[in-house]
Order: structure tokens, then sequence, then C-alpha cells
């Protein structure tokens, strides 16, 4: 754990993004200018119980947390402007948007101002009519929950990873096995666990070469 190197919040002036500093703001900065490239993965809030609407910037190469953000008074179009301005201001970062629920809303305002091969998306097949789909944004379900939340667990187990964030860190600790469901402990929040766990899958999805138009993670390929 440490502390943030500044805390503040994004503005654009004259097509540019810039970091403003403000101790109220609900973003907070762990490394001034990362010299490695970074990802980041995004939850929605879904609007239930004071949930939050969380981001996480992470080192591709160092695997650690570069930046955090999580709020609950974000709405889901505020908050597609909120990630564009992020991703700008890390060079065009490649991330990943959890799409369920409300998501999907946030997904496809982003694909409005920010660049579609920058924002993680897989194929779908129809198996009736043999057409592929690009579906944007990242799906959680029972599969890729278990799958992203196994290896962050691993990579916090073996000091692969530097979480840094405080809150990140409490959420972690509160965090359980609910019969089988890797959730939040009754009355806690996971959003950001999940957003950092969502950024660790951009890191090993992300694309090798840069422009690369139609990426597909290997493990999702379709014939």
């Amino acid at each position: 754990m440490r502390n943030p190197v500044a805390i503040g919040h994004l503005v654009e002036e004259n097509n540019e993004i810039f970091f403003m500093e403000d101790s109220r703001g609900s973003l907070r900065i762990y490394e001034d200018e990362p010299t490695e490239p970074v990802v980041i993965g995004a939850d929605v809030a879904e609007g239930l119980n004071e949930d939050q609407s969380a981001a996480v910037v992470l080192g591709v190469n160092s695997n650690n947390t570069i930046a955090a953000f999580n709020s609950s008074k974000i709405d889901p179009d505020q908050y597609a402007v909120f990630l564009s301005m992020l991703g700008y201001y890390y060079r065009q970062a490649f991330m990943g948007v959890e799409r369920n629920s409300v998501g999907f809303s946030v997904v496809s305002d982003l694909m409005k101002i920010y660049p579609t091969k920058r924002i993680y998306f897989n194929y779908r097949l129809d198996e009736k009519i043999k057409i592929k789909t690009k579906k944007f944004g990242w799906i959680t379900d029972e599969r890729t929950r278990h799958l992203m939340l196994g290896y962050l667990k691993q990579e916090i187990r073996e000091f692969s990873t530097e979480l840094r964030d405080k809150i990140l860190i409490q959420q972690c600790m509160k965090f359980v096995n609910d019969e089988g469901k890797p959730q939040a402990a009754e009355g806690e929040k996971d959003d950001l666990v999940i957003a950092r766990a969502i950024a660790g899958m951009m890191r090993r999805y992300r694309p090798q070469l840069e422009g690369l138009k139609d990426f597909i993670p290997e493990s999702q390929k379709v014939y």
C-alpha cells in the first residue's frame, strides 16, 4: 500500500486531456508519467446498494496499479466520457469495459468517442446462420469471473503485482468465496476488485501490434 502521488480529476481543454489536482477527486494517480504501456479495466455500477463504477489503470510490463478510480456519483453516459478521457490521457490505452447490464450503454457510448480498435471485443458465432458478430465490451459470467479472479489471486499470492491503492486492497481483503461464487462479503464492495481483474485480462489479451484491426483473444477464436 502506498499513498497516491496525486488525487484529482481529468479535464479537457483545446482537445487535450489534463489532470487537475483536487483533494476531493475520485482519480488517484500512483505514477506521474509511466514509461510503460498500460491497459484499463472498468466495472460499471448497476445502481444498486450504492454500487460504484470503478476503473484501474495497470502497467503492462510491471503489472502494477498506475491509477485507480471509483465513484457512485457518475451516470453511465458520464462514465463513458470519463473512460474516453482516461484512455486518451494514457496515450489511447487499450481497455476492457464490462458490458453486463448497464455496461452495455457505457460501451455503446464509448464506441462513439474512443477508437474502437482500442476497446476489447470478441466474436460470437450464431450457430444457426454461421455468422460471426463482433461484440465490444467484457462479459463477466461464471466462467470469466472465476478465470479473471483466479489470475488476480495467483498474482497477489506470488507477489507479482503491486495493488498500491488503499481502497482496492481493502476490498480484496473483504472478498470471500460464498458458496462457490467469489464476491464481496455482505455489506462490502468489490467494484475495484472486478475492475483490477478485468485490467489483468486486458494485459493478457492486449494486441502485440499497434493498429491491429481485428484482434481476437487466442482462447476465443472462431472459425
